[in-house]
């Protein structure tokens, strides 16, 4: 069974991506984190697009930026099959 969920996180933003445009390193590190995932309430995260409310931020002095976000994932459930 194939479900669309929206996710929300906060994600570190690494110093090297800064020069990039926020909502693509954002994407890039989300993509990273979740796809081809197994998630034990979840599933199988296969496609993480959509990414969207990426707002606010700390930066953390000589670490990284901090940015919450919430994302549109697609992922397979599977039950786990018994014999009767």
């Amino acid at each position: 069974m194939y479900r669309i969920l929206t996710v929300s996180d906060t994600v570190r933003v690494p110093p090297s991506y800064f020069t990039m445009d926020l909502n693509s390193a954002v994407q890039k590190l989300i993509q990273d984190k979740y796809e081809r995932r197994v998630d034990m309430e979840n599933g199988v995260v296969l496609k993480v697009w959509n990414v969207h409310d990426v707002t606010g931020g700390k930066v953390v002095p000589e670490t990284a930026r901090h940015t919450t976000m919430s994302s549109t994932t697609l992922s397979h459930s599977y039950r786990k099959c018994t014999k009767s």
